[in-house]
């Protein structure tokens, strides 16, 4: 037979990972997503790793739709958590790249959700902050804008406009994100700055 059958028989008793590997590639070659993601289910010798977990992941893309596949992410992710085998900064960048990816399929809300979740544990991620910024702008404006509040002041390199970073963010409120992150005494020199700038405008009585 011309088809591919998952369930090609063995020695019985037997069923190669070689084989079962060589069968899954194959089946992907030939357009069999559904086949191939039951070829690879199941395989306990890479269960928990990373790789398998994403290519199971883009698998469920092809064949069940975002939801199936980020419901399976999110799963996965819980396990790598209760494994102790992964450090926290490597489980914050896998949720972000996951609520990163959930943001793609437009499901702002939900992508919020998981950054909240990270932030619950790490408050100061700035990554993480951002993110759900942007998020959070596509739903709900007003409060992006007070969970913009959260960013800490740090000191911003001279060579980054801050306006294209709130324009990045999806903070469009004018100088939103400069009030939060601009260190205080650099605000005090701006008004300073603005101050004099009026007071040199202000128009003087000439004798005539």
């Amino acid at each position: 037979s011309s088809g591919i059958n998952a369930e090609w028989p063995l020695r019985p008793g037997v069923r190669s990972l070689a084989v079962q590997l060589a069968l899954a590639q194959l089946q992907k070659s030939k357009g069999d997503f559904e086949g191939c993601h039951k070829s690879l289910s199941g395989l306990s010798e890479f269960e928990g790793r990373p790789g398998y977990i994403n290519i199971l992941a883009g698998l469920l893309l092809h064949t069940a739709g975002p939801e199936k596949c980020i419901g399976y992410l999110e799963d996965a992710l819980t396990k790598l958590r209760s494994s102790g085998s992964y450090s926290a900064s490597q489980l914050n960048e896998w949720t972000i790249s996951l609520a990163r990816f959930v943001l793609s399929q437009n499901l702002p809300q939900r992508s919020a959700t998981i950054l909240e979740y990270l932030l619950s544990r790490d408050s100061t991620n700035i990554k993480a902050l951002a993110l759900l910024i942007r998020s959070v702008s596509l739903f709900d404006a007003p409060r992006a804008k007070d969970v913009a509040q959260r960013l800490p002041e740090i000191q911003i390199p001279s060579e980054i406009n801050l306006e294209e970073l709130e324009m990045g963010v999806g903070v469009t409120s004018g100088r939103g994100l400069r009030k939060v992150i601009q260190p205080e005494e650099e605000k005090i020199k701006e008004a300073n700055r603005r101050f004099e700038t009026k007071k040199k405008k202000v128009p003087t009585a000439t004798l005539r």
